[in-house]
């Protein structure tokens, strides 16, 4: 019986022995369970914030094509204004310049009619002239 109970201790001990190594293969497993955690939630910490940085960098990248969409309008708008004026000044030089072309047409008229008048007067002066001349003698 001392032999069976001896065998029997034996056996227990071999068995705790196994179970206390199978406890710190455990123990060690969940350890590199807990590091390999730990490393994956930094990971996931830095690829969140990389995440939220390229997200910004998108935004703003979508802010500043916005904001230069927005100029490019703003400047379509000046240049079909500016547009709209230079045909207006167009319209308004040509006028002008149809009454220059009128004014000097009616100016040259009036320079033709003068010069007639002026060589009328003259003939006319030329002809009085000697009657002019007559009745001061007298």
């Amino acid at each position: 019986l001392v032999e069976g109970e001896q065998a029997s201790l034996q056996l227990a001990k071999q068995q705790e022995l196994g179970k206390q190594q199978e406890v710190e293969r455990l123990k060690a497993l969940v350890q590199r369970l807990d590091a390999g955690r730990e490393e994956l939630a930094t990971r996931l910490k830095e690829s969140a914030g990389l995440v939220r940085a390229e997200r910004g960098q998108a935004e703003a990248q979508a802010a500043a094509r916005l904001a230069a969409e927005q100029a490019l309008l703003e400047k379509d708008a000046a240049v079909a204004q500016l547009r709209q004026t230079v045909a207006m000044l167009d319209e308004e030089r040509d006028a002008l310049v149809a009454e220059v072309d009128e004014k000097a047409e009616e100016l040259h008229a009036l320079g033709a009619k003068l010069g007639r008048a002026s060589e009328a007067a003259a003939a006319a002066e030329q002809l009085l002239r000697p009657a002019l001349d007559r009745a001061v003698a007298e």
